[in-house]
Parts: C-alpha cells; structure tokens; sequence
C-alpha cells in the first residue's frame, strides 16, 4: 500500500528525533501542512504527516469502506518504520485513536500528542452527550458521516468543526479537502474496539491536549478530553481551538504552540 507523507525539514541539523502527524476523519495529511510541519521545521524538528489508506494522496481510495481500525494502525506501524529514528506521533482526533491501537503491540516511540482525540472509551459517550446537548448538530453530524462530503456545507461545517470567526476563504480551503470516511472505522471508534492499556512505548511522554477555545460551542463533554491512560492533559485554550469545534486548531494559526510548549522542556535526545 503506497501511502503519501509530506515532509518538512529544518534549515540547520534537524533535532534527534522526527515528528510524525496523524490526521482525523474525513480528511487527509494536508491539514497539517500549512502550520504545523513549517512550524516545526523552523524548530529544528524533522516534521513528518502521513495520509492513511483512503485518504487524500494515499491507495486505497476504491476500498474505503472495506477499512478497518488495524488497517489504519498498519499504515502508521510501516510509515514509523521509515523514519531515521522512532519518532514521537501527533494524533488529532481518529489520528489519536490510531496511535493508542497502535501502543498496544509497538513500544519504542519517543512519545505521544494526542490533539482533540478520540478518547479510550470510544465516541458513544461523546455522541450521547451531543445528541442531548447539541441535536441539530448531531444530526447534521451523522448524516454527513454516512453520506460523506457530497451532503456537507460550508455552513454545516462551520458549525460542526471551525469557530464562527473562521473568514469565508478560509473555511472553503479546508473544505476542498473534505473526503468521506471507513463507516467500519467510524464503529470501530464508537466502541466495539476500544484500545487496551498501552504499553512503555514513550507513554511517560504523553500529553492530551483539549479545549474549544472560548468556549462559544462546546462539542465535547470534559471527559471526552482524558484520551490517553497515561501522562498529563493540558487544556490549550484559545490556541488550540479558537472557539470553535476540534478542526479549528488545525486551521487556526496558532494551534501549533501548544505542541511546541510542551515539547521544549523534553529530553528527545535520549529516545
């Protein structure tokens, strides 16, 4: 399976160890290429995003709903082995999950940033708690995930996922690389197979990071933030999400510094 990476790579001697972004549902390794990889390049960091199998660049686009969860963390267990030295993953959303099934059988990473992700329990708490709170919402949710892009708006998308300050241009730019997903990873990730603990595999250099900003919409309830079992959470603000739901980091300009804050005081050297 050829998969797409898009690589950034600093302008002096990289730092030790590489950095490898995984990106969520409906979407591909583009949305970490206009801030996050020249960020951290500019850093000093080799700065890797991979496409999973059906999704942007990558094969597979003829059997995506034949994909499962494993298939995902296969494509992310080959793409690890192709880095210099073991890499610390930055998951956003499924991107997260895939990087807690992934620590189930693999050890040996440098660490782990799991971004808005889908937390351990899976989403049927998330969901629940969204159709209470938020139906309208959910609904338009579940329809765009069963009928894929060709169903969404730009209005439609605002609501679920940017901040309501997201300029029109903007939001059209990121909508351009909306694409549908696996329905068998959209159940694997409700919770018919949620992650056992981890293992040592750079756990100890974990970090959640969680927030929707100023909190004009907030999707997901406090406990779905607690995504890894092990290392700490940091709650990144206006930074992450900008008052919007969990793409909004993505898109924004400044969704990046909290991975960078965290990362300064580390040790990579040693990984």
């Amino acid at each position: 399976m050829k998969l797409d990476l898009i690589s950034r790579y600093p302008e002096i001697t990289p730092k030790p160890t590489p950095l490898l972004f995984v990106h969520g549902s409906f979407s591909d390794a583009r949305v970490w290429e206009v801030n996050f990889l020249p960020y951290f390049a500019h850093q000093g960091y080799e700065a890797h995003a991979v496409s999973l199998r059906g999704h942007g660049l990558s094969e597979g686009h003829s059997h995506l709903h034949t994909w499962r969860m494993a298939d995902y963390v296969d494509d992310l267990a080959s793409t690890v082995q192709t880095m210099p030295r073991p890499p610390l993953l930055i998951g956003h959303s499924m991107g997260g999950m895939v990087i807690q099934k992934y620590l189930e059988d693999h050890t040996g990473i440098a660490g782990m940033a799991l971004m808005a992700s889908v937390p351990p329990q899976g989403l049927l708490p998330t969901n629940l708690h969204m159709a209470m709170r938020h139906p309208i919402l959910f609904q338009q949710m579940l329809l765009f995930a069963m009928l894929g892009p060709r169903y969404g708006t730009l209005d439609m998308m605002r609501g679920l996922l940017f901040s309501k300050d997201m300029p029109l241009a903007k939001l059209q730019e990121y909508f351009d690389l909306v694409q549908a997903e696996s329905q068998r990873v959209a159940m694997d990730m409700m919770w018919f197979n949620p992650p056992t603990a981890v293992g040592d595999g750079g756990a100890e250099r974990c970090v959640c990071l969680a927030g929707d900003g100023a909190g004009n919409r907030p999707l997901l309830p406090h406990r779905g933030a607690d995504s890894a079992k092990h290392g700490s959470r940091h709650d990144a603000g206006d930074e992450l999400a900008r008052g919007g739901g969990c793409a909004a980091g993505l898109a924004g300009a400044h969704g990046q510094r909290p991975v960078g804050e965290w990362l300064k005081p580390l040790d990579l050297s040693q990984s």
